[in-house]
């Protein structure tokens, strides 16, 4: 297909794509960053959107009509909207696992800015979400999504996704595993900072006279720092095998919207 020779048909069918590539590029972590200008993102997803649309099967459910084309540009946002929320509910779920740790620590009231949400975020959960996004980048994260996007043109044409009633209840269930793989993660560090706890609480009805409070602190923060940095080896492998599960996950995700 020769892109000098548009026809409207061809038009609506490269709109329809970069619709798509813009719903994946502003939804999904690191390519969405609020840091990186919506210009730039605009003009990456027209970038994108040319270097794909040579390689589309065919146009030929590409609606032509105003109602069916308004039909078609909500789909496809919904799926490019889609396969960036995946990525980004296994970010939350790190995110969320610092944030656990935080608390058990006791750096509950020590936060900082998270520049891609905009919103305060503990210095644990900080670190880690940029502990993930270095994952990300050194396992090619950013190749499995851009890959996803290409899968999606041969399984989803433009303009002809569907709207299964399965589409909810797998977000759901997505949704509900970001709680599950963030107590999982965090699950040695905070049994590491129970059994600090514990043998601090001991050590109070052992010895009356120790001040627990003052004491107690310094001690969980530096039991949680340890545990952070021995758990660290174990983190990113289970990072890696989640970033692997992710593949699966689009997979799933474009079946559901498949015609």
């Amino acid at each position: 297909m020769e892109i000098s020779q548009l026809d409207h048909r061809s038009l609506v069918g490269f709109s329809l794509l970069f619709l798509r590539v813009v719903g994946l590029i502003f939804a999904a972590p690191f390519f969405g960053n609020i840091a990186i200008p919506k210009r730039t993102k605009v003009a990456f997803s027209l970038i994108l959107t040319g270097l794909l649309f040579p390689f589309i099967p065919s146009l030929a459910g590409v609606p032509t009509s105003p109602l069916p084309i308004a039909f078609a540009v909500a789909k496809e946002l919904l799926i490019g909207i889609c396969l960036g929320f995946a990525l980004y509910l296994l970010f939350e779920a790190v995110v969320f696992f610092g944030q656990i740790v935080s608390y058990q620590m006791g750096f509950a009231i020590v936060s900082s800015i998270d520049p891609e949400s905009q919103q305060r975020v503990p210095i644990i959960g900080q670190f880690e979400y940029l502990l993930v996004l270095l994952v990300f980048l050194a396992l090619n994260g950013h190749h499995l999504l851009l890959s996803g996007l290409y899968s999606s043109l041969r399984t989803i044409p433009l303009g002809r996704a569907s709207l299964s009633s399965l589409l909810l209840p797998q977000l759901i269930d997505s949704m509900k595993n970001v709680f599950v793989i963030a107590l999982k993660l965090g699950a040695p560090v905070i049994a590491a900072l129970l059994f600090g706890d514990l043998i601090m609480g001991l050590m109070a009805r052992a010895i009356p006279q120790m001040n627990v409070f003052i004491i107690g602190y310094p001690i969980r923060i530096g039991i949680g720092f340890l545990a952070l940095a021995l758990c660290i080896p174990l983190l990113v492998s289970n990072l890696h095998q989640l970033l692997k599960g992710l593949e699966g996950e689009i997979i799933i995700l474009l079946r559901i919207l498949a015609p």
